[in-house]
């Protein structure tokens, strides 16, 4: 199992209205009203985008397999 780190790029806030199709795919919604479904809080309130980008994978599954991570106190 490939567990992705991302960073951060930006944080925005955009117009609930504006959200585009584009925009809810990206979020993983199959539709803008299924994206905007999703959302907490009352109409009106900020909406906020936050862009990502890939990293790399997660260092911790390497070192979880790691023999020295599995040994016993008494190894030690």
């Amino acid at each position: 199992m490939i567990i992705p780190q991302k960073i951060a790029q930006g944080i925005t806030t955009v117009d609930a209205d504006e959200i585009t199709e584009d925009d809810a795919r990206r979020a993983g919604a199959a539709s803008v009203a299924e994206a905007l479904a999703a959302l907490r809080g009352t109409p009106g309130q900020p909406v906020y985008r936050i862009g990502l980008e890939w990293i790399g994978e997660d260092p911790r599954i390497a070192l979880s397999s790691a023999a020295y991570l599995a040994a016993t106190p008494d190894d030690l």
